[in-house]
């Protein structure tokens, strides 16, 4: 009589047990921090694009657009509500900062969902591409959005930020990067 009650326990303490454990995994990695992966990008040259320009779609950018000057790729969509929340904080950026340029990556997005955005919230960007398909982004190794790079004069990425973009987090992390390589380039 014993043996049954304990046949009918484990029917529902395996199942339970096993959902215990995945539920446990689940949790581990859903806490672990975007921004503890490694850059991968960091030091590798701006892969070869051809991109339509967002505004002007008959125009196309490649990656000597970016050549040139140091500043900031900043891949984005208006489907993802943390880019949405950090559009202000590009703004500052541009206001603050004009001297470093930030160029747009529309990620996956419909092109008259982001012009309508850019045209009722304000463009910080230089100029934006629409990279639909995603290729570029992927190419760039995105882990989702919003994802910022630092180019250099050559076309080089020489950091990959990961997350919302913070006029505090740019002034700590990013700024002092930008400042090295526009000294490191004019020596």
């Amino acid at each position: 009589m014993k043996l049954k009650h304990f046949f009918d326990y484990k029917r529902y303490y395996i199942p339970l047990g096993l959902f215990l454990i995945f539920a446990l995994i689940l949790w581990k990695g859903l806490s672990l921090a975007p921004k503890s992966f490694p850059d991968l990008t960091s030091g590798r040259q701006l892969p070869n694009f051809t991109l339509p320009l967002l505004d002007d779609p008959m125009k196309i950018i490649t990656e000597a657009e970016l050549k040139g000057e140091v500043g900031l790729l900043h891949v984005w969509a208006t489907w993802c509500s943390v880019c949405l929340q950090e559009h202000a904080e590009l703004l500052n950026l541009k206001k603050q900062y004009p001297e470093y340029p930030i160029y747009g990556l529309s990620f996956q997005d419909e092109n008259e969902a982001v012009l309508s955005w850019l045209h009722s919230q304000g463009n910080p960007f230089k100029f934006s591409m629409s990279d639909e398909e995603g290729h570029l982004a992927f190419e760039l190794g995105l882990r989702g959005t919003p994802e910022t790079f630092i180019i250099d004069k050559q076309g080089i990425i020489r950091h990959h930020h990961i997350g919302m973009l913070t006029l505090e987090e740019f002034e700590k992390n990013i700024l002092p990067k930008l400042k090295s390589l526009s000294h490191e380039l004019k020596a």
